[in-house]
């Protein structure tokens, strides 16, 4: 099951690693945000890689800040502290979530496939 990023502190030690790590920053009142968790779970499961995890933009309102979401659901990219902008999908596109895992693993050098 993917963590949830509850304060500022656990997300900026998550992405802080040298591991990318993929977050997706939802609410729970976002329909395409419910539709597209199952495959982002599924998808943690197959991808040892890369870490996946979610921030609840209510909750955890500080990282959403830092972050700069603007729109639900958001998949960016993370590494050693760092956004990767290149890796970031906006809304739930099943299609276009896949290939920004598939793409953040070849990148970084992982011989795995989603």
């Amino acid at each position: 099951m993917v963590k949830y990023l509850n304060t500022i502190e656990e997300f900026n030690r998550a992405v802080s690693s040298n591991k990318p790590c993929i977050v997706d920053f939802t609410a729970t009142w976002c329909g395409p945000c419910k539709r597209i968790a199952p495959l982002f779970e599924q998808m943690e499961k197959a991808c040892s890689g890369v870490s996946f995890y979610k921030v609840d933009v209510d909750i955890n309102t500080d990282a959403m800040e830092l972050a700069k979401i603007r729109s639900m659901p958001t998949f960016q990219t993370w590494r050693n502290g760092k956004r990767l902008e290149h890796h970031t999908l906006n809304g739930a596109s099943e299609n276009g979530l896949l290939d920004l895992a598939s793409n953040v693993l070849k990148e970084f050098g992982t011989n795995q496939r989603v």
